[in-house]
């Protein structure tokens, strides 16, 4: 599903460049509008999958667990 392909952008980013990357930097890099990217982002924190900044600029993986920046919530 498209999800886990945004989910997998996410993660190789992370690799590639030490730090999660912007909206701006999935819907560029996967050819998707910012409207997709932000539903893909919203399931895939709701699911506990990935962290989000306060204020939707920090995105990163939870693969080891973590607390998400915006909510508060221990993932994972």
């Amino acid at each position: 599903p498209a999800r886990w392909r945004v989910y997998e952008f996410i993660r190789e980013y992370v690799r590639e460049h030490g730090y999660g990357p912007i909206m701006a930097n999935i819907a560029e890099g996967m050819q998707l509008s910012p409207h997709t990217v932000k539903h893909h982002l919203e399931g895939l924190h709701r699911d506990g999958h990935i962290t989000l900044g306060v204020y939707g600029r920090q995105i990163d993986v939870t693969d080891d667990g973590a607390t998400c920046l915006r909510c508060g919530k221990e993932t994972q």
